[in-house]
């Protein structure tokens, strides 16, 4: 019996009938009810949804059961992902990115790491920093920028990470996404000479036996870390030292260069508009050569304010909804269903894609990723934005852009949904 099936048996103890009696009452087919607490057989969304109606259930257990459904019709990986794709949306669109800290750093590694990062800062001449650390370390993260505050300058860091591939299934689809929070950290606080490069690897974790997989170094220091970060070893002979950097950048000249940082405008927000980002406008073009369903029209998701804002902008806002009703799929999104605001993001045929958001003092941060994986789960999660409660219906959104095009210049507001 699968979790759905338990839940929903759950449900219906706990309201005191039975299948025979929820039958008759709300004329629900016995046998698919039957089916369903059993495990059976998964039935349609509109079952489901009829069958948490008669039962009068609260909205928090029906939002809990609607998403062991969904896990169990797409399976609980892909569920994950997607569930993690939406946190991480919504951490962006706050600025909020800030990795995990799962090590188990002791007292000692600490220590050693706060000597590593000051030694590499005060020296006068030109010092660079390597590693291979888990992009999910905060740690590491959080000393870079307080060395950039504290010394009023930035050392350049090479930073190798293991990525998962196979995007079509994605089963390591989180584990990515958990690495690119850590390396999108650096540069949304301004920390801009940092590198990261990536290798792809067929196993989650470093292999057990390895005595010290993890690396901290420069051209005169070295610290070795075991896999759980309880104990290091320091290395300070420069012929050993020299040797690694070497071996170092000779690997990283291997590596895939994935993400492209920059402040300047790069491919605005603006694609079809001349709208600026400070107008916050969040959208998701998809530029796609086939999807899921055969022959593709890219997808555009809107909140109505966005999509009014891109309209404004425009010097002919009819044939501005024209372009997205013709040559695209329009999908305006429940205020309260968005995932973020102020952040745009681009995903493009062969699953990279570009991200852009505003920063202070009216900067923006333009992010050029090229990791299927990651694109594929993005795309993923916008799929299923599209095709849920998130989006009005059509009868809902036709009414609401007769009424932004009539109104453009209203500032009153929205019409209620």
């Amino acid at each position: 019996m699968s979790e759905f099936s338990e839940k929903c048996r759950e449900i219906l103890l706990a309201t005191g009938t039975n299948v025979y009696q929820l039958s008759q009452m709300s004329g629900l087919d016995r046998t698919s009810l039957q089916r369903m607490i059993t495990g059976k057989r998964l039935p349609r969304l509109s079952f489901v949804r009829e069958f948490c109606s008669y039962l009068r259930i609260d909205s928090d257990e029906k939002k809990e059961l609607l998403e062991l459904y969904e896990a169990e019709r797409i399976g609980k990986a892909a569920f994950e992902n997607r569930k993690y794709a939406e946190k991480f949306l919504r951490n962006l669109d706050e600025g909020n990115l800030l990795p995990p800290f799962p090590s188990q750093l002791s007292r000692e590694s600490l220590k050693a790491i706060n000597s590593f990062f000051g030694d590499c800062f005060s020296q006068e001449f030109f010092s660079e920093i390597f590693t291979n650390l888990p992009g999910f370390q905060d740690f590491f993260y959080q000393k870079l920028l307080h060395m950039k505050e504290a010394f009023k300058k930035e050392l350049p860091v090479y930073h190798l990470l293991d990525f998962y591939p196979n995007p079509e299934h994605f089963p390591e689809g989180r584990k990515n996404m958990e690495t690119i929070s850590g390396i999108l950290f650096p540069f949304l606080n301004g920390y801009m000479d940092y590198h990261p490069r990536c290798f792809y690897s067929k196993t989650s974790t470093l292999s057990s036996h390895l005595l010290f997989p993890y690396y901290l170094g420069s051209r005169n220091s070295l610290l070795l870390f075991t896999g759980d970060f309880s104990s290091f070893l320091q290395i300070r002979t420069s012929s050993v030292c020299k040797a690694c950097y070497e071996e170092f950048f000779h690997i990283w000249e291997s590596a895939s260069a994935f993400i492209l940082p920059a402040w300047e405008d790069g491919e605005a927000p603006s694609l079809y508009t001349s709208a600026p980002v400070s107008c916050g406008i969040n959208y998701f073009p998809l530029d796609l050569k086939h999807s899921f369903s055969g022959p593709a029209k890219p997808l555009y998701l809107f909140s109505p304010e966005s999509l009014a804002e891109i309209l404004r902008a425009s010097q002919d806002s009819a044939a501005a909804a024209e372009f997205f009703t013709k040559k695209g799929s329009l999908f305006l999104l429940k205020e309260e269903m968005l995932p973020i605001k102020n952040v745009c993001i681009k995903i493009f045929s062969d699953y990279s894609l570009s991200i852009t958001l505003p920063l202070k003092e009216s900067k923006k941060l333009s992010v050029y990723l090229k990791e299927s994986g990651t694109g594929f789960a993005f795309l993923d999660y916008f799929t299923a934005l599209s095709q849920g409660d998130a989006v009005y219906t059509d009868l809902r959104q036709s009414r609401i852009l007769d009424w932004l095009l009539k109104s453009l210049h209203n500032t009153a507001g929205f019409p209620p949904a």
